[in-house]
């Protein structure tokens, strides 16, 4: 138990946290899908074996197939921004970007999480997307041109 105590600390957590919370957009969703995960990979897993990268990976990737679960039978592309505008700050880059990502279907949501904010390779994903490679790099460069889109369709970016 001393080894689990030392890789789910605070930092692992609130990252698995954050990349629920870009999934999802809603602070309860993304706390339930993280406790999942956690619980689930410190179930599946023998910590005081496995090193702390393994784990967050494992983790992430077990967020991602419990998301992909629930879009298919309750997200169903539903925009939920009721948690982002809950926020006090003002409407800034990081909002924008985080409402951007909600405007993406759960798919291309995940493999842009996974490959260029986590860095991760997108052949971990194929046992939870049930789709082949040459499709799932097709959700990647399809979100990643949405997401430039919904991000620079309001500005100028420069230009008058």
């Amino acid at each position: 138990m001393g080894g689990i105590s030392m890789y789910m600390n605070e930092n692992f957590i609130k990252r698995i946290y954050t990349i629920a919370f870009r999934l999802t957009g809603k602070e309860n969703t993304a706390c339930e899908l993280t406790t999942d995960a956690i619980v689930k990979t410190v179930k599946d897993l023998e910590l005081d074996k496995q090193s702390a990268s393994y784990a967050f990976k494992f983790a992430a990737l077990e967020v991602c197939r419990m998301f992909l679960e629930e879009s298919e039978t309750n997200f169903n592309n539903i925009k939920t921004l009721d948690a982002i505008h809950s926020f006090t700050k003002p409407k800034d880059e990081v909002l924008s970007l985080q409402e951007a990502f909600l405007n993406l279907k759960p798919l291309c949501r995940i493999t842009i999480i996974w490959k260029d904010i986590l860095g991760f390779q997108l052949d971990d994903m194929l046992p939870i997307v049930n789709i082949n490679k040459k499709e799932l790099r097709r959700e990647l460069s399809c979100g990643r041109h949405q997401l430039k889109e919904e991000l620079f369709e309001n500005t100028n970016c420069g230009r008058q």
